[in-house]
């Protein structure tokens, strides 16, 4: 295998469990206030029971229909691990000597899950959910993220989009002929955020944050009450970690 061919292995055995548990806790659905942009403080008897696979709520309606975690199927990609693995080590030494907040992070979904693909919260890494369609998701786990066929008028600019919640990222799932849908679990990158409680149509890039007038790393948009969004606009910054199937 060369070193910018990506190797796919299915690990259903033994993710399955831990992908599903994953989906369940990040179903949170509280809204939050742009001005004190305050994360979802939710106990942990109110996460457990906010979703569930065979009741998922849409528009605050529950849906009937059974949604099942089909194959997980892990990615792994020498040379864009490479790139993210640098471009992560520079976030890194430019943010040590800054406090992030818990507010500027995304919600810890499931440790568990977080601890076996040894995610690395010194950097502001996460990791969060992409919901694609089939096609995008062959092509995602093979190329990478790229920024630049993101659309400048997106909501928060020409970016690479995430959720930390699977309500959010379900309407981006588009079914295929079999009714199965795809997101790719992904590993991101968010340094220093910038917080965005507006738009930021046409954006190539985040904004400046704070006196030093250093660019931010990524950007958190706030925008939509119900749900934050995670934006990075440099391709080394999200990598693939798991392509899920979902059948319902």
């Amino acid at each position: 295998v060369g070193e910018g061919e990506s190797v796919l292995v299915d690990v259903t055995a033994e993710m399955k469990g831990l992908v599903e548990e994953y989906m369940k806790s990040s179903c949170v659905n509280r809204s939050f206030s742009k001005n004190s942009i305050t994360r979802y403080d939710t106990s942990e008897e109110e996460s457990k029971s906010a979703f569930s696979l065979s009741n998922l709520v849409e528009d605050g309606k529950p849906r009937k229909r059974r949604i099942e975690v089909e194959k997980v199927v892990q990615v792994s990609n020498l040379k864009l691990w490479k790139e993210y693995k640098f471009r992560r080590e520079t976030i890194r030494r430019s943010i040590r000597e800054i406090e992030i907040g818990e507010k500027l992070r995304a919600r810890q979904v499931s440790w568990e899950l977080e601890e076996v693909l040894e995610i690395d919260e010194s950097c502001n890494e996460s990791l969060l959910i992409h919901g694609t369609d089939k096609r995008t998701a062959q092509i995602l786990v093979r190329q990478g993220f790229d920024h630049r066929v993101g659309r400048l008028n997106g909501r928060y600019g020409a970016g690479c989009y995430f959720a930390e919640d699977f309500q959010k990222s379900r309407r981006y799932m588009r079914k295929d002929a079999g009714g199965r849908r795809y997101l790719l679990l992904t590993r991101v990158c968010m340094g220093v955020p910038f917080v965005a409680g507006t738009e930021m149509k046409w954006a190539r890039r985040p904004p400046t944050v704070g006196a030093s007038g250093r660019m931010a790393d990524s950007v958190i948009g706030v925008a939509d009450e119900r749900y934050r969004e995670f934006i990075v606009y440099d391709n080394r910054q999200c990598i693939p970690e798991l392509l899920v199937t979902l059948k319902s």
